[in-house]
C-alpha cells in the first residue's frame, strides 16, 4: 500500500518538489501510519491535488508509466486511500500535495474517476517529519535527476 517515503528534490521528468529549501529532502512514512486515522479521511477532487508527474498524465502514466513501465501502476490497489497534504508547496499550485498514492490517482483518474478518498494532513503537522537528505546521492530516486 505505502511506499517507504516521500521524496522532494528537482528532477528533469518530475519538475521542482523541493521543501522547505532543501536541496533533497524525504518524510520516511512509516510515521505517518499511526496518524491515517478516520477523522482524516475526505473525498477530494483528484483534480485540486498535484503528484509527481501530474506533468505527463496521461501521455507517460499507467501501462506507459515513466517511472515504472506500469509495473506499479498493474499492482496499486485504490481501496486504499490517498494519502496528501494542503498549505504545502507544489509545482502546480494545487490546493493539495500528494504524499503517496502516484500510481493510485493514475488508475483512478484513467479509469473515470473525479474524486478520490484521501488521508489529509496540513503540512505543519507533518512538517516536523521532514529529513534533509541533500547530501546523500545514493537513492533510487537521483536516478532521474537532472
Amino acid at each position: 500500500m505505502i511506499n517507504r517515503w516521500h521524496v522532494a528534490c528537482v528532477t528533469c521528468m518530475e519538475g521542482d518538489w523541493r521543501l522547505e529549501g532543501y536541496e533533497k529532502s524525504v518524510i520516511e512514512l512509516k510515521h505517518l501510519m499511526p496518524l491515517l486515522i478516520k477523522d482524516r479521511l475526505e473525498n477530494i477532487k483528484l483534480d485540486d491535488i498535484a503528484w509527481k508527474g501530474k506533468n505527463l498524465y496521461p501521455e507517460k502514466s499507467g501501462d506507459n508509466c515513466y517511472c515504472c513501465a506500469g509495473i506499479k501502476y498493474k499492482r496499486c490497489d485504490t481501496k486504499y486511500p490517498l494519502i496528501v497534504a494542503k498549505n504545502v508547496l507544489n509545482p502546480f499550485k494545487n490546493k493539495y500535495r500528494m504524499i503517496d498514492g502516484r500510481h493510485r490517482i493514475q488508475k483512478l483518474l484513467l479509469n473515470g474517476h473525479t474524486y478520490g478518498l484521501c488521508y489529509v494532513f496540513d503540512f505543519s503537522e507533518i512538517r516536523s517529519f521532514l529529513l534533509d537528505r541533500s547530501s546523500i546521492n545514493n537513492s533510487i530516486h537521483d536516478i532521474k535527476r537532472c
